[in-house]
Protein backbone atom coordinates (compact mmCIF):
# COMPACT_ATOMS: atom_id res chain seq x y z
CA UNK A 1 0.00 0.00 0.00
CA UNK A 2 2.86 2.04 1.09
CA UNK A 3 4.65 1.72 -2.33
CA UNK A 4 1.32 2.12 -4.31
CA UNK A 5 0.96 5.67 -2.41
CA UNK A 6 4.35 6.95 -3.18
CA UNK A 7 3.62 5.90 -7.07
CA UNK A 8 0.82 8.24 -7.20
CA UNK A 9 2.44 11.05 -5.30
CA UNK A 10 5.38 10.75 -7.43
CA UNK A 11 2.92 10.74 -10.68
CA UNK A 12 1.63 13.70 -9.57
CA UNK A 13 4.78 15.92 -8.96
CA UNK A 14 6.44 14.74 -12.29
CA UNK A 15 2.68 16.11 -14.21
CA UNK A 16 2.98 19.36 -11.99
CA UNK A 17 6.61 19.51 -13.20
CA UNK A 18 5.82 19.57 -16.99
CA UNK A 19 2.90 21.84 -16.45
CA UNK A 20 5.37 24.55 -14.77
CA UNK A 21 7.48 24.15 -17.47
CA UNK A 22 5.03 25.00 -19.90
CA UNK A 23 3.96 28.17 -17.89
CA UNK A 24 7.58 29.21 -17.81
CA UNK A 25 7.81 29.33 -21.49
CA UNK A 26 4.97 30.96 -21.99
CA UNK A 27 6.04 33.60 -20.02
CA UNK A 28 9.63 33.71 -21.35
CA UNK A 29 7.80 34.06 -24.77
CA UNK A 30 5.47 36.82 -23.74
CA UNK A 31 7.95 38.65 -21.83
CA UNK A 32 11.41 38.10 -23.21
CA UNK A 33 11.34 41.34 -26.07
CA UNK A 34 12.72 40.38 -29.25
CA UNK A 35 15.62 41.91 -31.03
CA UNK A 36 13.92 45.44 -31.79
CA UNK A 37 13.04 45.66 -27.87
CA UNK A 38 9.20 45.01 -28.24
CA UNK A 39 7.47 42.40 -26.69
CA UNK A 40 6.88 39.60 -28.66
CA UNK A 41 3.48 39.34 -28.29
CA UNK A 42 3.02 42.90 -29.70
CA UNK A 43 5.25 41.33 -32.54
CA UNK A 44 2.74 38.90 -32.53
CA UNK A 45 -0.15 41.00 -32.64
CA UNK A 46 1.27 42.57 -35.74
CA UNK A 47 1.97 39.62 -37.60
CA UNK A 48 -0.05 37.69 -40.38
CA UNK A 49 0.03 33.82 -40.67
CA UNK A 50 1.70 33.09 -44.02
CA UNK A 51 -1.09 30.77 -46.20
CA UNK A 52 -0.09 27.92 -48.36
CA UNK A 53 -0.95 25.67 -51.15
CA UNK A 54 -2.49 22.72 -50.44
CA UNK A 55 1.01 20.97 -51.46
CA UNK A 56 3.38 23.40 -49.09
CA UNK A 57 0.63 22.91 -46.38
CA UNK A 58 1.26 18.93 -46.12
CA UNK A 59 5.02 20.03 -46.54
CA UNK A 60 4.86 23.02 -43.86
CA UNK A 61 2.86 20.34 -41.56
CA UNK A 62 5.12 17.73 -41.94
CA UNK A 63 8.32 19.63 -40.83
CA UNK A 64 5.35 21.38 -38.02
CA UNK A 65 6.74 24.71 -39.30
CA UNK A 66 4.68 28.19 -38.54
CA UNK A 67 5.61 31.06 -40.83
CA UNK A 68 5.28 34.94 -38.97
CA UNK A 69 6.26 38.10 -40.49
CA UNK A 70 5.64 41.60 -39.10
CA UNK A 71 3.64 43.56 -41.35
CA UNK A 72 6.55 46.22 -40.95
CA UNK A 73 9.18 43.94 -42.03
CA UNK A 74 6.93 42.34 -45.12
CA UNK A 75 5.95 45.95 -46.23
CA UNK A 76 9.26 47.25 -46.34
CA UNK A 77 10.97 43.97 -48.24
CA UNK A 78 8.43 44.68 -51.13
CA UNK A 79 8.88 48.19 -51.47
CA UNK A 80 12.88 46.90 -51.75
CA UNK A 81 11.90 44.75 -54.04
CA UNK A 82 10.37 47.21 -56.17
CA UNK A 83 12.82 49.54 -56.06
CA UNK A 84 15.53 47.09 -57.46
CA UNK A 85 13.67 46.92 -60.69
CA UNK A 86 15.16 48.51 -63.37
CA UNK A 87 15.51 47.96 -67.12
CA UNK A 88 17.97 46.29 -67.99
CA UNK A 89 19.92 47.14 -71.71
CA UNK A 90 22.58 44.19 -73.71
CA UNK A 91 23.79 45.77 -76.97
CA UNK A 92 23.80 42.58 -79.31
CA UNK A 93 27.83 41.99 -79.59
CA UNK A 94 29.06 43.78 -82.94
CA UNK A 95 32.28 41.44 -83.09
CA UNK A 96 29.94 38.81 -83.98
CA UNK A 97 26.99 39.93 -85.41
CA UNK A 98 27.99 42.17 -88.05
CA UNK A 99 26.13 43.94 -91.33
CA UNK A 100 26.16 40.57 -92.70
CA UNK A 101 24.50 38.48 -90.19
CA UNK A 102 22.30 40.96 -89.70
CA UNK A 103 20.62 40.13 -93.16
CA UNK A 104 20.34 36.26 -92.51
CA UNK A 105 18.65 37.22 -89.19
CA UNK A 106 16.16 39.57 -90.48
CA UNK A 107 15.88 37.93 -93.40
CA UNK A 108 14.63 34.64 -91.20
CA UNK A 109 12.26 36.36 -89.04
CA UNK A 110 10.44 38.44 -92.27
CA UNK A 111 10.14 34.45 -93.87
CA UNK A 112 8.37 33.86 -90.73
CA UNK A 113 5.80 36.44 -90.59
CA UNK A 114 4.96 35.94 -93.91
CA UNK A 115 4.42 32.41 -93.56
CA UNK A 116 7.54 31.12 -95.87
CA UNK A 117 9.24 29.72 -92.63
CA UNK A 118 7.68 27.52 -89.69
CA UNK A 119 8.31 28.11 -86.24
CA UNK A 120 10.38 25.08 -84.20
CA UNK A 121 8.74 24.34 -81.05
CA UNK A 122 10.68 22.75 -78.32
CA UNK A 123 9.16 19.59 -79.06
CA UNK A 124 10.14 18.93 -82.67
CA UNK A 125 7.08 20.42 -84.05
CA UNK A 126 6.59 23.25 -86.61
CA UNK A 127 3.75 25.19 -86.79
CA UNK A 128 3.33 28.63 -88.68
CA UNK A 129 3.15 32.62 -87.36
CA UNK A 130 -0.30 32.79 -89.28
CA UNK A 131 -1.54 29.36 -87.32
CA UNK A 132 -1.82 31.60 -83.97
CA UNK A 133 -4.70 33.17 -84.29
CA UNK A 134 -7.93 31.74 -86.15
CA UNK A 135 -8.72 35.48 -87.19
CA UNK A 136 -5.56 35.69 -89.12
CA UNK A 137 -5.36 32.28 -90.13
CA UNK A 138 -8.63 33.02 -92.16
CA UNK A 139 -7.48 36.32 -93.36
CA UNK A 140 -6.92 36.90 -97.41
CA UNK A 141 -3.36 37.36 -98.39
CA UNK A 142 -3.71 40.85 -98.72
CA UNK A 143 -5.71 41.36 -94.98
CA UNK A 144 -2.89 39.14 -93.21
CA UNK A 145 0.06 41.20 -94.88
CA UNK A 146 -1.81 44.43 -93.70
CA UNK A 147 -2.14 42.44 -89.70
CA UNK A 148 1.42 41.58 -89.51
CA UNK A 149 2.35 45.27 -90.24
CA UNK A 150 -0.21 47.11 -88.17
CA UNK A 151 -1.36 44.81 -85.42
CA UNK A 152 1.48 43.89 -83.67
CA UNK A 153 4.43 45.72 -81.63
CA UNK A 154 7.82 44.21 -82.98
CA UNK A 155 10.85 44.62 -80.40
CA UNK A 156 14.70 43.56 -82.14
CA UNK A 157 16.57 43.04 -78.76
CA UNK A 158 18.87 40.77 -77.27
CA UNK A 159 16.44 39.21 -75.10
CA UNK A 160 18.86 36.38 -73.70
CA UNK A 161 22.09 37.70 -73.83
CA UNK A 162 24.28 35.56 -75.99
CA UNK A 163 25.03 38.72 -77.81
CA UNK A 164 22.77 37.93 -80.90
CA UNK A 165 19.21 39.50 -81.29
CA UNK A 166 15.69 38.07 -80.41
CA UNK A 167 12.62 39.43 -82.25
CA UNK A 168 10.04 39.86 -79.78
CA UNK A 169 6.23 40.56 -80.88
CA UNK A 170 3.18 41.66 -78.96
CA UNK A 171 0.08 42.17 -80.18
CA UNK A 172 -1.35 45.59 -79.97
CA UNK A 173 -4.43 44.75 -78.84
CA UNK A 174 -4.61 41.89 -75.57
CA UNK A 175 -5.40 38.68 -77.38
CA UNK A 176 -6.27 35.06 -75.68
CA UNK A 177 -4.93 32.97 -78.61
CA UNK A 178 -1.89 34.99 -78.97
CA UNK A 179 -0.81 35.53 -75.20
CA UNK A 180 1.38 38.33 -73.97
CA UNK A 181 4.37 37.93 -76.50
CA UNK A 182 6.17 35.96 -78.31
CA UNK A 183 9.95 35.57 -78.11
CA UNK A 184 11.68 34.28 -81.50
CA UNK A 185 14.93 33.05 -81.68
CA UNK A 186 17.11 32.50 -85.15
CA UNK A 187 19.96 29.95 -85.20
CA UNK A 188 22.31 30.45 -88.01
CA UNK A 189 24.03 26.36 -87.54
CA UNK A 190 20.46 24.98 -89.06
CA UNK A 191 18.87 27.75 -90.17
CA UNK A 192 15.71 27.89 -88.32
CA UNK A 193 13.45 29.77 -86.24
CA UNK A 194 12.70 28.83 -82.97
CA UNK A 195 9.96 29.88 -80.13
CA UNK A 196 11.80 30.86 -76.89
CA UNK A 197 11.03 30.54 -73.91
CA UNK A 198 7.25 30.32 -73.08
CA UNK A 199 5.28 30.47 -75.88
CA UNK A 200 1.69 31.62 -73.87
CA UNK A 201 2.04 34.14 -71.74
CA UNK A 202 -0.95 36.09 -69.88
CA UNK A 203 -2.08 38.81 -72.06
CA UNK A 204 -0.69 41.42 -69.51
CA UNK A 205 2.99 40.44 -69.79
CA UNK A 206 4.96 43.33 -71.85
CA UNK A 207 8.65 43.35 -72.57
CA UNK A 208 10.80 45.73 -70.09
CA UNK A 209 14.24 44.66 -71.08
CA UNK A 210 16.55 42.55 -71.71
CA UNK A 211 15.53 38.99 -69.87
CA UNK A 212 13.00 41.01 -68.39
CA UNK A 213 8.95 41.03 -68.61
CA UNK A 214 6.58 43.46 -66.50
CA UNK A 215 2.74 44.11 -66.52
CA UNK A 216 0.71 47.07 -64.96
CA UNK A 217 -3.00 45.62 -64.87
CA UNK A 218 -5.41 48.78 -64.12
CA UNK A 219 -8.46 47.36 -65.16
CA UNK A 220 -10.55 46.90 -62.66
CA UNK A 221 -11.43 49.88 -60.62
CA UNK A 222 -10.66 49.12 -56.89
CA UNK A 223 -7.53 46.92 -57.51
CA UNK A 224 -4.47 47.43 -59.53
CA UNK A 225 -2.14 44.74 -60.12
CA UNK A 226 1.76 44.73 -61.45
CA UNK A 227 4.40 42.15 -62.08
CA UNK A 228 7.43 41.59 -62.76
CA UNK A 229 9.80 38.05 -64.75
CA UNK A 230 13.38 37.43 -64.90
CA UNK A 231 14.39 35.24 -67.68
CA UNK A 232 17.58 33.37 -68.22
CA UNK A 233 19.86 32.41 -71.46
CA UNK A 234 17.72 29.23 -71.97
CA UNK A 235 14.04 30.81 -71.15
CA UNK A 236 13.61 29.75 -67.90
CA UNK A 237 11.57 32.13 -65.29
CA UNK A 238 14.54 32.92 -62.40
CA UNK A 239 12.33 35.43 -60.77
CA UNK A 240 8.78 36.89 -60.39
CA UNK A 241 7.15 38.99 -58.55
CA UNK A 242 3.51 39.87 -58.70
CA UNK A 243 1.92 42.66 -55.96
CA UNK A 244 -1.83 43.59 -55.88
CA UNK A 245 -3.03 47.19 -54.42
CA UNK A 246 -6.76 46.84 -53.36
CA UNK A 247 -8.30 50.07 -52.08
CA UNK A 248 -11.57 49.99 -50.05
CA UNK A 249 -14.17 52.72 -50.81
CA UNK A 250 -13.51 55.76 -48.58
CA UNK A 251 -12.42 56.44 -46.27
CA UNK A 252 -9.49 54.19 -48.15
CA UNK A 253 -7.71 51.90 -47.08
CA UNK A 254 -4.60 50.35 -49.05
CA UNK A 255 -4.41 46.19 -48.74
CA UNK A 256 -0.98 45.39 -50.41
CA UNK A 257 -0.87 41.85 -51.60
CA UNK A 258 2.27 39.45 -51.80
CA UNK A 259 0.56 37.85 -55.21
CA UNK A 260 3.15 34.74 -55.48
CA UNK A 261 2.97 33.91 -51.68
CA UNK A 262 1.17 30.32 -52.48
CA UNK A 263 4.36 29.19 -54.02
CA UNK A 264 7.14 30.55 -52.40
CA UNK A 265 6.48 31.46 -48.70
CA UNK A 266 7.39 35.39 -49.29
CA UNK A 267 5.07 36.87 -46.97
CA UNK A 268 1.39 36.95 -44.37
CA UNK A 269 -0.28 37.42 -48.15
CA UNK A 270 -2.40 41.10 -47.27
CA UNK A 271 -1.40 44.02 -45.04
CA UNK A 272 -2.76 47.29 -44.47
CA UNK A 273 -0.36 49.94 -45.66
CA UNK A 274 -0.39 53.83 -46.05
CA UNK A 275 -1.29 55.47 -48.71
CA UNK A 276 2.42 56.67 -49.78
CA UNK A 277 3.22 53.29 -50.37
CA UNK A 278 1.03 52.79 -52.94
CA UNK A 279 1.80 55.96 -54.58
CA UNK A 280 5.51 55.19 -54.23
CA UNK A 281 4.72 51.78 -56.00
CA UNK A 282 2.66 52.85 -58.89
CA UNK A 283 4.80 55.42 -59.73
CA UNK A 284 7.95 53.40 -59.65
CA UNK A 285 6.25 51.12 -61.97
CA UNK A 286 5.06 53.81 -64.58
CA UNK A 287 8.27 55.40 -64.67
CA UNK A 288 9.90 51.83 -65.33
CA UNK A 289 7.07 51.08 -68.01
CA UNK A 290 7.76 54.28 -69.35
CA UNK A 291 11.73 53.34 -70.04
CA UNK A 292 11.06 49.92 -70.68
CA UNK A 293 13.16 49.05 -74.40
CA UNK A 294 11.16 50.72 -77.37
CA UNK A 295 9.44 48.76 -80.02
CA UNK A 296 9.55 49.09 -83.89
CA UNK A 297 7.27 49.35 -86.68
CA UNK A 298 7.13 46.49 -89.45
CA UNK A 299 8.65 48.71 -91.86
CA UNK A 300 11.49 49.60 -89.81
CA UNK A 301 12.69 46.39 -88.80
CA UNK A 302 12.71 44.46 -92.23
CA UNK A 303 13.89 48.47 -94.25
CA UNK A 304 16.06 46.33 -97.31
CA UNK A 305 14.87 43.07 -96.48
CA UNK A 306 12.99 41.67 -99.44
Amino acid sequence: MKKSWYKRIGKFLYGMVIILSCVLCILIFIIIPDQNGKSKVNGADKALTCKFGMDDRKAAESLKYVCRMPQERFTERIREQIKAIAVEEYPVDTTVYDAETDREYRTAFKAVLHGRMPIRHEDGQESYFREIMPEVNQSSAEEYDRIIRKAFDYYYIDFDKDGFPELVIKPRIRNVHFGGIRILKYSSDDKRVYYFGEEYCWTGWSLLGAGQLYYVDGSSASTFRYGYREIDSSGAIIKEMRYSFTVSPEPSIYWLSDDNWGNYFKGPGTVEVEKEIWEETKQHFEETGANAFPSITFEELFSGID
